[in-house]
């Protein structure tokens, strides 16, 4: 590697390291995330909009359409601004195929600050510049991005089991996509900041138990023959169950093969 090239690279290596690394035991047990699942949001967390108007977390719970929750905090240069990014662009993956799903038909989408220093301005910012990359215009309403005071920050984030610790400008914390039941509980958590849409589909599915998308069987099926491995953080095949349905398909094949069979000899 040429002088000048390895001197960049070990440049920006240590500007992230010093930018992004956590020193001791007790600063990392600050960060992280604690997983809750089948708690209840409570539903009177007010949270202000990006036009500045007060809303209650409730409001958005309508017992009909999960919601995806993604905590970030709006000035944050990297991981927040691509997770806001690549949720986006899942939307979209999940709206172009056959087996669509549609924010606002299938499910919401809310974006909440934990900084409490971030402004409704600064939110319509980001809900303009997230709602222009998603293709699906009829769905950009329930886009939704919000700000809150530290009290409500404090109530979600902990509820949630979400744990972040501020480093000067900046916060140290874990990022995962939290999905909730159209009744407001916790139902999974997707970590990283990108997502496949599959992981994405299935986890809606499951939290609305397989009442959205307008397929009813096809979304037992799914969630029949896939389930969520918490090693992997993905979810995967359950050979148990392939195996089941295929030998149950099998017997229905040959049943009809027998029974046409039958009649053409009477």
């Amino acid at each position: 590697m040429p002088l000048k090239k390895t001197v960049v690279f070990f440049v920006v290596l240590l500007h992230c390291a010093a930018a992004f690394s956590i020193t001791d035991t007790a600063q990392l047990k600050q960060v992280g995330i604690t997983e809750k699942l089948g708690e209840q949001i409570p539903g009177d967390i007010s949270l202000v909009n990006h036009l500045g108007e007060k809303r209650n977390i409730g409001q958005f719970f309508d017992g009909q359409r999960p919601v995806l929750l993604n905590l970030v905090f709006y000035t944050c240069p990297h991981n927040c601004r691509f997770a806001m990014q690549f949720l986006t662009e899942t939307a979209n993956a999940l709206a172009d195929r056959v087996d669509s799903l549609k924010i606002g038909d299938d499910y919401r989408v809310l974006t909440v600050s934990f900084d409490e220093t971030d402004t409704s301005e600064i939110a319509a910012r980001k809900a303009e510049e997230n709602r222009t990359i998603l293709t699906y215009k009829e769905g950009r309403e329930n886009l939704l991005f919000f700000t809150a005071g530290r009290s409500e920050i404090k109530r979600i984030t902990e509820t949630a089991g979400f744990e972040f610790r501020k480093e000067g400008e900046m916060f140290d914390h874990q990022s995962a996509l939290i999905v909730l039941t159209p009744e407001g509980k916790i139902a999974r958590y997707l970590y990283g900041i990108q997502h496949s849409p599959s992981d994405v589909k299935l986890a809606l599915i499951e939290a609305s138990d397989g009442k959205i998308g307008g397929g009813g069987i096809i979304n037992k099926v799914l969630l029949f023959c896939y389930k969520f491995d918490p090693v992997g953080k993905k979810y995967a095949l359950r050979a148990i169950n392939i195996v089941k349905l295929s030998g149950v398909v099998t017997l229905l094949v040959l049943t009809v093969f027998l029974y046409r069979m039958w009649r053409r000899k009477a």
